[in-house]
């Protein structure tokens, strides 16, 4: 969970800088990874049946959902920065945290 407190606390100020197109995307994100998270916990807590069998396949689902929006950051923040902004100032900053936070994420899950 405090990998998605950290992912929260990096994208927090994203509707000062961003329009809807991009906060909507980082919302998303947070949504997906949190039901992640969630069916994470149940599972490990679920006894072998049909709970944590269906339980298993939620965490496939959003873990393939999240994987797949990883090439989509670039082209969605790309209209607001240009490319030497986006990698050394305090968006590329942002981006690197919310996509450390997000590698965290899914090596916990994995170990």
């Amino acid at each position: 969970m405090d990998q998605v407190f950290q992912y929260r606390g990096a994208v927090a100020e994203a509707t000062f800088l961003f329009e809807s197109d991009v906060t909507d995307f980082l919302d998303a994100i947070d949504k997906r990874a949190l039901r992640l998270w969630l069916a994470h916990e149940q599972w490990a807590a679920a006894p072998l049946g049909d709970e944590k069998a269906r339980l298993a396949g939620v965490m496939g689902e959003e873990l393939l959902w999240l994987n797949e929006q990883l090439p989509l950051l670039k082209p969605t923040f790309a209209p607001y920065m240009k490319f030497a902004i986006w990698r050394s100032g305090p968006f590329g900053q942002l981006v690197t945290v919310g996509r450390d936070a997000w590698t965290r994420i899914r090596r916990n899950l994995d170990g």
